[in-house]
C-alpha cells in the first residue's frame, strides 16, 4: 500500500515529462524528489539510476518501471514448481 501510496506522485510528476525519454534525463529532473516507502525513503533519481540504458514511449511506461524497480518484477513460469509440497508448509510451525 504504501509504494502505491508514493506511486500517485510519481504519476503526476512523469505526466509533465516529454516522451521518448530516456532514465538518465528523468533522473536529472525528478532526482530530488523523494519517496516515502515501508521501510526506507529513496530518491526517484536513484531508482532511475538503476534503470541503466531504458527509454520510455509514455509517462505509464516510467511509472510501471519505477513500480517494478521498488516492488520487485513478478516472477515467471521459470520459477513455478508444480511438485513442490505447499501443504508441508501450511502444517509447518513459525
Amino acid at each position: 500500500e504504501a509504494v502505491e501510496d508514493a506511486m500517485s506522485d510519481v504519476g503526476g510528476l512523469l505526466q509533465e515529462a516529454k516522451y521518448p525519454v530516456t532514465a538518465e534525463e528523468l533522473s536529472v529532473e525528478y532526482g530530488d524528489e523523494v519517496l516515502d516507502l515501508p521501510n526506507e525513503t529513496e530518491t526517484l533519481g536513484s531508482v532511475f539510476d538503476r534503470l541503466v540504458d531504458e527509454r520510455f514511449a509514455s509517462a505509464e511506461e516510467a511509472r510501471e518501471a519505477v513500480y517494478h524497480e521498488l516492488t520487485g518484477r513478478a516472477a515467471g513460469s521459470e520459477e513455478y514448481n508444480e511438485q513442490r509440497a505447499v501443504d508441508e508448509l501450511d502444517d509447518e510451525e513459525l
